[in-house]
C-alpha cells in the first residue's frame, strides 16, 4: 500500500458512503441541510469560545496599559472597565439579533 493511502483519513465510512449513494434528491437535500445546521451550531459555539478568550486577553492588556499610564487612578480605571464591559455586551447582543 502506498504511503499516501496509509496516512489518508476519511470523514465518513464506506457504509455511510454506500447509504448516501442510495439517497434520492430529497433525502440528500435533507441530509445536507442537517449537516450544515450542525456545522453552523458547532462553529457558533467555537467562535463564542474564541471571542471570550480574546476578550479576556484584551482586557488584561488594557488593564496593564491603564495601570502603567500616569494620571489614571483606580477610580478612572474601574469606570473605564465598566464602560468596556457594557460596550462588549452591547456588541454581543447586536450580533445575536442579526442571526
Amino acid at each position: 500500500m502506498s504511503k499516501s493511502k496509509e496516512n489518508r483519513k476519511y470523514l465518513f465510512t464506506r457504509e455511510q458512503y454506500k447509504k448516501m449513494k442510495k439517497m434520492d434528491h430529497a433525502q440528500m437535500d435533507e441530509w445536507i441541510r442537517t449537516f450544515v445546521a450542525n456545522l453552523n451550531e458547532d462553529n457558533m459555539k467555537n467562535n463564542m469560545e474564541i471571542f471570550v478568550s480574546f476578550d479576556e486577553k484584551n482586557k488584561r492588556a488594557i488593564i496593564t496599559a491603564l495601570e502603567n499610564t500616569k494620571g489614571i487612578g483606580e477610580k478612572i480605571r474601574n469606570n473605564f472597565l465598566e464602560n468596556y464591559d457594557k460596550a462588549m455586551k452591547d456588541i454581543i447582543n447586536i450580533k445575536g439579533e442579526d442571526e
